[in-house]
């Protein structure tokens, strides 16, 4: 069939609505190839099928699924062709198209939700959650990722991580974490769990290694803690191991969940890696508070090594990443406290090499000499 033919039967095919005569052009339309005189064809039967008409009825769940592919792909003006029957039929079928959309989204939820305790039943449900892109369907991949990492799916990680971003988006945007949100109850009882470990780490926003960080250490602590949110203890060993892990810029290898562990087995080398870490790092954690908190006790270790000009930029430092509430500063004294006798004397010379330097300023509260 050419293409003026395709437009001849188009316009037949059209004509039939009111002309049922007219039908065997409809049959002749649906059997050419071509994407225009596809579409138009599923427009016409499904309006038939509204009409009453049974052969069109029973046409309807291929004709769904083909507007279905094509609505998903956005609105397809060129195959509409600026035809005023075709446009007004599209626009009639879009209504429904997200009606049934909306209906089969919130029925794939559900199931998500009744299956939340049930490892295996719970990835079939997210594995079938669909379309792929679309932003609810990644919101809630998402979130019950984290719901499969309590449950042991190590893949679920994976998962979480590649969709960080439209996670920390949601976090800045009321509107749009309603929109995401929808009217499901899972989906805003999953939101609300989250929301204690967004708002204590992204007060600010934040760069994209530091959210990739953040949320992927959640993942990987919610795999062993069960339904428990990482604390400020949980996430500095967390950024410990992501300096050692992923920078690779320290040479120490220690199991941070024992004790006795070194922190500086090669002081000199030890001491040059770190300042380049840090050199590095700072750009990019600077606004979390436990990584400012964990540079500030680091700056005092190689505060305990140094002398005269050296010692005091490692002190100045030290102050600067002092972070504003001290809760974020115990785990990380507690981690490196944890550490041998040289690791734990270091961090105590640093404290009073603080003191001292603190109290230098402030002749008349302090007695720096006695210190």
């Amino acid at each position: 069939m050419q293409d003026m033919d395709v437009e001849r039967q188009i316009l037949l095919s059209i004509q039939s609505l009111s002309l049922p005569k007219l039908m065997p052009a409809l049959d002749k339309l649906r059997k050419h190839p071509s994407a225009r005189a596809q579409l138009a064809a599923a427009l016409l039967d499904l309006e038939h099928a509204r009409r009453g008409s049974l052969a069109s009825k029973a046409r309807i769940p291929e004709v769904a699924k083909l507007l279905l592919h094509i609505w998903r792909n956005g609105k397809p003006t060129a195959l509409l062709g600026g035809d005023l029957t075709l446009t007004k039929l599209w626009e009639e079928a879009v209504v429904l198209l997200r009606l049934f959309e909306s209906k089969r989204l919130s029925k794939q939820l559900n199931d998500c939700w009744d299956a939340r305790k049930d490892a295996p039943r719970l990835k079939a449900a997210v594995a079938a959650l669909s379309p792929p892109g679309h932003r609810r369907v990644e919101f809630a991949i998402c979130l019950y990722s984290l719901q499969l990492a309590r449950l042991g799916v190590k893949e679920a990680q994976g998962e979480f991580r590649q969709r960080v971003l439209l996670l920390k988006e949601a976090f800045f945007s009321p509107a749009l974490a309603s929109q995401l949100q929808g009217s499901n109850l899972g989906l805003a009882q999953l939101w609300q769990e989250v929301q204690p470990l967004l708002t204590r780490y992204f007060s600010h926003p934040a760069s994209k290694s530091q959210e990739v960080f953040v949320l992927s250490s959640l993942a990987r602590r919610m795999a062993s803690t069960s339904a428990e949110i990482p604390n400020e203890a949980a996430f500095a060993i967390e950024f410990w191991r992501h300096a050692q892990e992923r920078l690779q810029l320290f040479p120490l290898q220690v199991q941070l969940e024992k004790k006795n562990r070194t922190f500086f087995a090669e002081l000199p080398e030890g001491q040059e890696r770190l300042v380049h870490y840090m050199a590095q790092a700072k750009h990019t954690f600077s606004s979390l508070p436990i990584a400012r908190a964990f540079f500030s006790m680091l700056h005092l270790l190689l505060a305990a090594n140094q002398e005269g000009a050296e010692r005091e930029a490692c002190l100045k430092m030290a102050l600067e990443y002092f972070p504003q509430k001290l809760h974020f500063l115990e785990p990380i004294v507690q981690l490196l406290a944890e550490g041998d006798a040289q690791t734990q004397a270091q961090l105590l010379e640093g404290w009073l090499s603080l003191v001292r330097y603190v109290a230098s300023f402030m002749p008349p509260l302090w007695e720096a000499s006695s210190l």
